[in-house]
């Protein structure tokens, strides 16, 4: 929209993969109504953060995402939501909103994307996208070519195409092509 009133898009948390690089994996954002995603890589500690809390794994210390939620609680202040804004670049551009319990003015918090899908994740804050964003950047819109052997293939292009089934929620493609870079050395 021209006025600078994007209507911001309601996120979920759709998936972690396993990445293309050694401790890099693959977040994968997805509309709460609707199939467009966000697909975007992000390092291993930020996977473990997410993956820790969404599979209900207990920890017995807090790790540092949970340590943030507790301290910014006990500020007297709640993740109200995460906003994801923009791609500058290459690196989306996120805002962690936080809520004063007083009524106070709301403090907007510059992160990266993965922190703050970790910290909204455990405040229960909404995750949500720019319109804008999600039809630039958004996996439904780029089609699935017909699957090729991929053993014929250059190791490039079955990371780009393991990413691009991630996004598509193809995961025995995903899987088939996983296999073959694990064949090769290269997973």
């Amino acid at each position: 929209m021209e006025d600078g009133m994007d209507a911001l898009v309601a996120m979920r948390v759709a998936g972690i993969l396993l990445g293309s690089g050694e401790g890099r994996y693959t977040l994968v954002l997805q509309e709460v109504v609707g199939t467009r995603r966000i697909v975007m890589t992000i390092g291993s500690a930020e996977a473990q953060a997410i993956a820790v809390f969404m599979e209900g794994v207990k920890m017995s210390r807090p790790i540092t995402h949970e340590l943030m939620a507790q301290i910014v609680e006990g500020m007297g202040c709640s993740v109200s939501r995460v906003i994801i804004g923009g791609l500058e670049g290459g690196r989306f551009i996120t805002q962690v909103v936080v809520s004063r319990i007083d009524g106070g003015v709301p403090i907007i918090l510059d992160a990266r994307t993965s922190d703050a899908v970790a910290l909204a994740i455990r405040s229960r804050a909404p995750i949500l996208a720019r319109e804008s964003l999600l039809r630039m950047v958004s996996g439904d819109e780029v089609e699935m070519e017909k699957p090729k052997d991929v053993s014929q293939m250059e190791d490039e292009e079955l990371f780009r195409l393991r990413e691009q089934a991630v996004a598509a929620e193809e995961y025995e493609r995903a899987q088939e092509i996983q296999n073959e870079l694990r064949r090769r050395g290269e997973a």
